[in-house]
């Protein structure tokens, strides 16, 4: 920003949508928050907005896209600092009813990693069960974690990893449920992974998660609060079917700080 501040952004193609929402979380006590979403028009076209913190820190802005939107649109935040943010998604032409379909983000993490792109969606159990799972291609990595919230009051959480390399390959975890309900999961990828990795929780049920994302290569490939155990085996499902998405498409977005004149991030 002009005052040298941090600000995170995440830019994104408009794809010819009419509505961008977007979706981040702060870690501040702060019961507001600003920034803008703006776009090269053959001149800056910027438009500001402040917004209501919500419960844990949630927080949810939409924008209008002009009809002579530029080649990408950048959300910013403004308020706070960059490293009291974390901006989760752009949802494209958002319903009353959203269902995202898609996460698509990259950049470094905090923790050395990179966010994989994953497509998430429910499958059915065995027992007739619903369970979120984000699939994604391994590109290289050796280990992948998955974070994921439940707002069930349980104090465990368990699912698998799962990978095709000509027989179906799972490792299975259950892991403590941390502050506000949020869950970690470290997968140490096979050398002879499949072209895709299924992460999948199976408690609790899907109407009852939100997988927030999967970094690959996050520093320490072993996660102490996750017990897991390799099988060889056929899936534990017996349908998949892609979360219905009805109009609405979450965007590939690439996130990023900027820097004001203040030096905040």
């Amino acid at each position: 920003g002009t005052a040298g501040d941090k600000q995170l952004y995440a830019e994104f193609a408009p794809n010819g949508a009419k509505t961008a929402t977007l979706y981040y979380t702060i870690s501040t006590k702060d019961t507001n928050s600003s920034g803008a979403f703006g776009t090269w028009t053959g001149s800056w076209v910027q438009e500001d907005f402040e917004v209501t913190v919500g419960a844990n820190g949630e927080c949810k802005v939409s924008y209008n896209i002009p009809s002579n939107v530029g080649a990408t649109v950048k959300a910013m935040v403004f308020y706070p600092d960059a490293s009291s943010v974390e901006i989760e998604k752009v949802v494209l032409d958002e319903s009353s009813t959203p269902v995202t379909t898609t996460v698509a983000t990259s950049g470094n993490t905090s923790g050395g990693g990179k966010n994989a792109n994953i497509t998430t969606g429910t499958q059915t159990g065995t027992a007739g069960d619903k369970q979120l799972y984000a699939e994604f291609a391994p590109n290289g990595a050796k280990s992948a974690t998955l974070y994921y919230t439940i707002s069930t009051k349980d104090t465990n959480s368990s699912g698998a990893f799962g990978t095709w390399t000509g027989s179906w390959e799972q490792t299975d975890f259950e892991v403590s449920v941390g502050a506000n309900g949020q869950c970690k999961a470290t997968y140490n990828i096979p050398s002879n992974v499949g072209q895709t990795v299924k992460a999948m929780v199976f408690y609790p049920d899907a109407s009852s998660v939100k997988i927030d994302k999967v970094v690959l290569d996050e520093g320490s490939s072993s996660n102490p609060t996750t017990n897991a155990t390799t099988t060889k085996h056929n899936p534990t499902t017996t349908a998949t079917t892609a979360a219905a998405s009805g109009d609405d498409k979450t965007a590939n977005i690439t996130t990023g700080t900027q820097t004001g004149t203040a030096g905040d991030k």
